[in-house]
């Protein structure tokens, strides 16, 4: 993430509420990397996970971005390509919350994220390192400049 936001990658995060209050949660990732989380504390939990890439890919399923999902659970995820409706219908579905969320203001202690980089590559994979902790969020919009 922080290699795309050099890139002028635009990313919009929407986490839930618990984010503000956890020492360390994908809002201090995010902060770390340079982006700017936006958090939505009208809606008790943050269940519902997608990713839009590009306006193009869509990410979605029970699939968190830790490193127990990537070893032990069985989850799964689904990359949709080529479905421009779809995509329509997941970018408006981030949109929603991100129009009534506010900007993440806690800043993270300098080099203490607790998070590892976590990537998505050009064919959908998406990979942690041993040491990733959870991004567990609404919606993930990126796409390019």
């Amino acid at each position: 993430m922080e290699a795309a936001t050099k890139r002028q990658v635009k990313i919009r995060a929407v986490l839930d509420k618990s984010n503000e209050t956890d020492k360390y949660s994908a809002a201090t990732f995010l902060a770390h990397a340079g982006i700017q989380p936006l958090i939505d504390d009208q809606h008790a939990i943050a269940h519902s996970k997608g990713m839009v890439i590009d306006s193009a890919t869509i990410l979605t399923g029970s699939f968190n971005l830790t490193k127990a999902v990537e070893e032990k659970n069985a989850e799964n995820m689904l990359v949709i390509k080529e479905a421009p409706e779809l995509v329509s219908v997941y970018e408006a579905n981030i949109r929603m919350p991100a129009s009534h969320s506010h900007p993440y203001l806690r800043q993270a202690a300098a080099g203490s994220s607790g998070t590892a980089p976590v990537t998505v590559s050009r064919n959908g994979e998406v990979r942690g390192s041993k040491n990733s902790k959870s991004i567990v969020c609404r919606a993930v919009q990126a796409s390019q400049p």
